[in-house]
């Protein structure tokens, strides 16, 4: 009868000396992501008593997730834990272990597990005499969150390993949780510890491009030891491979697929294979930006197909039926190509057979939380109508002060509110990585939060209550304060660079006034005094050393910026004068590589607006004494097709105009300063390029002639 029991489950038996229940103060806890029902009472279990306990831990089935939660009963207090591979029914438990609801403890104790799948309960208590913990889960993901929950609810204080009496039931509101940006084992463990239950091998692996068939050995072991770790634990790796590489700067393309040529769509479907005959059951053939390239379109598949569009879909078709056919079961996701707008992909889609369980992960126009409307869910359901979807979350580090950079407390956003009213979402893949640094483990906590209850998420409430876990409740509210400061100051200066990273190429076009500089420090002194009391009351050190970093930088930046929008050349009025890059422009943005064939120069690149950092660039010099005609300016310079570019002296436009400058080689434009237009010390030229987005002027040297 006992064996009867026990059949097909995963038993945990957790046997310490001591194990007591004891009377406590009802505790304040706080576990992210949010579960959705919890309940605490004011007691409490000893698990280990004074370090001293011996804790044997006995499983079955799920060796992977039994020993885990012996690690971390071990790393917490020190105490010995041996994991066996047998089960001892008749044996009083501390801790049960079980997955849908099949130990005799869930029915006695009437644990009632979520029916949605990952959903999972935590319930202790007594039974048959003695303290106990039941673990039960829906399914094996459900088990591992319900140790996640358990690791943050554990609590050693003077020695005891203690856990408040509890009853908790949670699920998942998105069962597509991702969030990526590098492909360490490292990221995989931060993302799991706060159910995010998909990681990703990144699509920029150069090591697999033309090489489908045979992935160098590095890719390889990373794709294997992901898989390996990721599964038993009920998550999965998104195999993400590209078939197009844009190549950058001057680096050429290495290798595109010829979808007209069977062998180069059987190559890259073997890398594929490679993932899915491991076990995993999640691929995504990412298209996107480089889809636009012109190079991509050979005149084979021109000839074939016509279109860009009509290239992708006939790839998307014959990967995806493949994968149906000899992995059944698999999550295929699709990144469309950067020109699809959503009615495109049905239109395409349906025409070249692309099956219907192929996922579309959306990265259109406006996938950034804080922009996404009802009518953006309403165009795109309708667009790939009978399709499922995942949004692609670019916008992970939401500003400091600025459109990107790095963050500082934000809450995340909660513009994808119109996603959670069609069953058609899976979820969302946010770019990022958990494990950066402290302030990027913070936002990746809140984006976990957030996808785990997007339907009830409240983004302030969030980031108190993670704020709260990661720093400590007395620090919570000087921290705020300090980021109010820090905001201010960061909507005039990037002050999350450092002084040698902006001399590398992270320039910004920023012209300082003595007012401004003035304001600035002030906010920065006010700053320090509440980066006094977190010194005083912030439980992590290493985010009180971040903080201390990024204000000392913001102290360097506000001088740097101020002496040297100030500082220029000092001239007189006669002969040519030569301004170069970097020495004498202010601004713009390094421009390393270019492919095209010209002389190859220091250029200093005034791309468009929205482009951060490098909309404007400035040359200040400094008169000695007002000129007595006018003088010629002398711009050397190209640009992409197309851009309108403005040249300005002190204020004053010279010009702004279309196309004063080719593609593909450089060229002088001459131009008239008034004498009128000069004055005595600093003077300013600046120029600015009008287009948005990456549209570019390269200028490589200015001269004044007089």
């Amino acid at each position: 009868m006992k064996r009867i029991l026990i059949t097909g489950l995963t038993l945990l038996l957790v046997f310490t000396a001591g194990m007591k229940l004891i009377a406590a103060t009802k505790p304040t806890v706080i576990i992210i992501p949010e579960p959705k029902e919890e309940q605490y009472h004011n007691s409490k279990i000893v698990i280990v008593e004074k370090r001293q306990a011996k804790v044997s831990i006995v499983h079955d089935k799920n060796r992977v997730i039994a020993t885990e939660l012996a690690n971390i009963i071990k790393q917490k207090s020190g105490a010995t834990v041996t994991v066996e591979s047998n089960t001892v029914p008749s044996s009083p438990a501390l801790i049960i272990m079980d997955i849908g609801g099949k130990h005799p403890a869930v029915n006695e104790l009437k644990i009632n597990i979520p029916m949605q799948p990952e959903g999972y309960a935590i319930k202790t208590g007594i039974w048959r005499g003695r303290p106990i913990i039941v673990l039960a889960g829906r399914d094996r993901a459900g088990l591992c969150w319900s140790v996640q929950t358990l690791r943050q609810l554990l609590l050693l204080q003077s020695g005891n390993l203690t856990l408040p009496q509890c009853s908790i039931r949670d699920w998942p509101d998105f069962s597509y949780r991702s969030m990526g940006g590098q492909d360490s084992l490292n990221a995989i463990k931060h993302n799991l510890q706060y159910k995010i239950n998909i990681s990703f091998l990144p699509p920029w692996e150069r090591d697999i491009r033309g090489q489908w068939d045979m992935p160098a050995p590095s890719y390889l072991k990373r794709l294997k030891t992901a898989i390996e770790y990721i599964l038993p634990r009920g998550g999965l790796v998104n195999q993400w491979v590209e078939p197009y590489d844009s190549g950058q700067g001057d680096k050429p393309s290495q290798h595109n697929i010829v979808c007209s040529n069977d062998k180069d769509i059987q190559a890259y479907y073997n890398t594929f294979k490679k993932g899915l005959k491991l076990g995993n059951k999640l691929i995504t053939i990412g298209i996107d930006d480089h889809a636009g390239n012109p190079r991509h379109l050979n005149l084979q598949d021109k000839e074939q197909f016509g279109t860009p569009a009509g290239v992708h879909a006939y790839l998307v078709s014959r990967i995806a039926n493949q994968v149906n056919k000899d992995f059944p079961g698999t999550i295929i996701c699709v990144v469309p190509g950067n020109y699809h707008g959503s009615e495109d992909i049905k239109t395409y889609y349906d025409k070249a057979g692309v099956p219907k369980n192929v996922v579309i992960m959306w990265t259109g126009a406006k996938t950034i939380s804080f922009d996404f409307a009802t009518q953006d869910v309403a165009a795109l359901v309708k667009g790939i109508e009978g399709r499922r979807f995942v949004v692609f979350d670019n916008t992970f580090a939401q500003p400091l002060g600025k459109n990107r950079g790095p963050v500082l407390f934000e809450q995340y956003a909660v513009g994808y509110q119109a996603l959670t009213e069609t069953d058609k979402c899976l979820g969302l893949h946010v770019m990022g990585v958990m494990n950066r640094n402290v302030r990027f483990t913070i936002k990746g906590m809140q984006i976990a939060d957030y996808l785990w209850n997007a339907k009830r998420y409240n983004p302030e409430r969030s980031r108190l209550r993670v704020l709260t876990q990661i720093a400590g409740a007395e620090a919570v509210k000087p921290l705020l304060a300090f980021r109010r400061k820090m905001i201010k100051v960061a909507k005039d200066f990037p002050i999350e660079k450092t002084i040698a990273r902006l001399n590398k190429g992270y320039l910004k076009s920023i012209i300082v006034t003595e007012q401004q500089y003035k304001t600035n420090l002030e906010w920065l002194k006010q700053a320090n005094a509440y980066l006094q009391q977190i010194e005083k009351t912030c439980k992590n050190k290493a985010l009180i050393a971040e903080l201390q970093q990024m204000h000392k930088n913001g102290i360097a930046i506000v001088n740097y910026f101020y002496h040297k929008s100030r500082k220029g050349k000092t001239i007189k009025p006669e002969g040519i004068v030569t301004f170069e890059f970097p020495a004498d422009i202010v601004g713009g943005i390094y421009f390393r590589n270019y492919a095209w064939k010209c002389p190859k120069r220091n250029g200093v690149a005034v791309y468009g607006r929205g482009k951060p950092g490098g909309a404007k660039a400035f040359i200040n010099f400094k008169l000695t004494e007002l000129p007595t005609k006018e003088i010629k300016l002398s711009i050397e310079g190209q640009a992409c097709h197309g851009i309108v570019f403005a040249i300005r002296i002190n204020g004053t436009t010279l010009i702004e105009n279309k196309d004063i400058f080719p593609y593909g080689n450089w060229k002088t434009k001459q131009l008239t300063i008034k004498k009128s237009l000069l004055k005595p010390g600093l003077n300013v030229i600046e120029f600015e390029t009008m287009n948005a987005g990456a549209a570019w002027v390269m200028i490589s040297k200015v001269e004044l002639k007089f």
